[in-house]
């Protein structure tokens, strides 16, 4: 008897450390779940009108001592962009338009286009390492665009080391969309 209590406060105390960093956001009838990256804050999440009473969120996962690098923001909105175009055409059309730039900011950058899934939904992926030639920094980041429930999901993560980014990256890549 003693080792089934045991058991169930274990269990029950191993649960309440699994839900801790849980995120949850509702993206129209889809619900994002992710697990915020250790050493991660996640900044408020603003909801803003866009045009025609469309809902929007943003939302900005940071290290709270460096906000401006190692960060991960993401914003839904009207899919206007994906209903124009594919979002093939679209993912491609940001992929040119990032390559002309950091070209334009003499900046040296490997850009290239992917496609994966997460958790059953197909993303286009825009991943770039660049260096600026002249003091050897260097950052990468990825844009992740996808088409949820009639919204364009847009998440780019920004990181100077491969520590972060791997946080980051895994945060997204371990995340569920949970679908009625």
């Amino acid at each position: 008897m003693i080792n089934q209590k045991l058991f169930f406060a274990f269990t029950f105390v191993f649960s309440c450390f699994q839900a801790f960093g849980q995120e949850k956001f509702e993206i129209n009838s889809t619900l994002w779940e992710f697990e915020l990256p250790e050493n991660f804050v996640r900044n408020d999440v603003v909801e803003t009108s866009e045009f025609e009473g469309d809902s929007a969120f943003f939302l900005e996962i940071s290290k709270p001592d460096s906000p401006e690098m190692n960060f991960m923001s993401v914003t839904t909105y009207s899919n206007f962009n994906l209903k124009s175009m594919t979002a093939g055409v679209y993912a491609n059309s940001l992929l040119n338009s990032m390559k002309n730039n950091f070209k334009n900011e003499n900046l040296q950058a490997d850009v290239y286009l992917d496609k994966l899934k997460i958790d059953g939904i197909s993303f286009f992926v825009i991943h770039s390492d660049v260096k600026n030639p002249y003091n050897e920094e260097r950052f990468m980041a990825s844009v992740y665009i996808a088409e949820i429930d009639d919204k364009e999901f847009n998440l780019m993560i920004l990181y100077d080391n491969d520590e972060d980014g791997f946080a980051l990256e895994n945060a997204l890549l371990n995340s569920k969309f949970i679908q009625p």
